[in-house]
């Protein structure tokens, strides 16, 4: 049990929340205080007023806008999980949250994590229901009871008429190209509310330079209204040599480069843009067949994330060169 000074301390402090609480470390349940990572502290410490600001207790010079970029498996969305449920246990009045994916099962992954949290620490469950899609806070006589995270998927008419306390956007990278236009309302529901805490939780992502998501972390990392962080590599002690060398053998550079040292990408995970520019040699598309060529479709039908795509080969019956006909 938790005595009723603690749940004051607690209330007061969201780090003396943290560092109590009991999590799986991987080598067995664990005081996050006794193991927790530089670069977590950091991002905890330049976001932990703007979460107290968010919740109602409103603070100076509060940090309400964030952008993080760790490889994977760096605890973003655990880390997240752990301020949501601060947040929602404690919170003085009635709050609302959200969290926002590519889809509702990528999202999920911020749901679980705070499950596990209340598994672990029992006293928490006491506050928190953990529901599919919602998480809630329950506790009779709470003064924020029906305080509540919601689980959103990427589309945008989720995403009309919200009036936020909070909201996270996990792996806006895997959104797609369609994906800004979820992101934009979202950020203007955050407008709404002058204490709204807003949240993005990434690995990087591939079209550098170019990409919506790439023009939303420069904009992000060149703001003053937000922290911003992006790790250059590993980090967490956890993640072992051995496991990095597992993965740069099994993985194409290009994934490896992005998915564990954080690095942007041009182009597709396969293929490098230079490499696709070098490819490009003929002036234009077939306008019409051409004598000489037999003709393939090749369709790629996005129903979820990605735009559709055809594309028409030309192969030379004699030479068997292959010729961009059509996309």
């Amino acid at each position: 049990m938790i005595s009723e000074s603690q749940l004051q301390r607690y209330a007061a402090s969201p780090a003396d929340f943290r560092n109590d609480l009991l999590i799986d470390s991987g080598n067995g349940i664990v005081r996050f205080g006794d193991v927790i990572e530089p670069y977590q502290a950091a991002d905890f410490t330049a976001l932990d007023v703007g979460w107290m600001h968010c919740s109602g207790r409103l603070q100076p010079n509060a940090k309400l806008r964030a952008y993080i970029e760790r490889p994977r498996g760096h605890s973003k969305s655990s880390d997240t999980a752990m301020m949501i449920t601060w947040t929602l246990a404690f919170a003085p009045e009635i709050l609302r949250g959200f969290a926002a994916a590519a889809d509702k099962e990528q999202a999920r992954i911020l749901r679980d994590a705070i499950a596990r949290l209340l598994a672990l620490n029992p006293w928490l469950a006491q506050l928190l229901d953990v529901q599919n899609w919602v998480v809630r806070t329950v506790a009779i006589g709470h003064p924020g009871r029906d305080s509540q995270l919601e689980i959103l998927s990427c589309d945008v008419n989720n995403s009309y008429g919200l009036l936020p306390n909070f909201i996270v956007c996990d792996e806006i990278t895997h959104w797609g190209p369609s994906g800004d236009q979820m992101f934009h309302s979202l950020l203007s529901s955050a407008a709404k509310r002058s204490s709204c805490m807003f949240a993005i939780l990434t690995n990087a992502g591939n079209g550098r330079g170019e990409s919506w998501q790439w023009k939303i972390r420069e904009s992000a990392q060149q703001s003053p209204a937000w922290h911003f962080n992006s790790l250059d590599g590993p980090k967490a002690s956890w993640i072992t040599p051995e496991t990095l060398e597992e993965q740069r053998g099994f993985l194409p550079p290009k994934v490896y480069a992005r998915l564990w040292e954080n690095q942007w990408c041009s182009g597709g995970d396969a293929l490098d843009a230079d490499d696709i520019e070098a490819c490009i040699t003929a002036d234009g598309p077939h306008h019409q067949e051409e004598r000489g060529f037999d003709y393939i479709a090749g369709l790629d039908l996005g129903v979820k994330r990605d735009h559709t795509a055809l594309v028409i080969l030309g192969v030379h019956r004699k030479s068997q060169r292959i010729r961009l006909a059509q996309c």
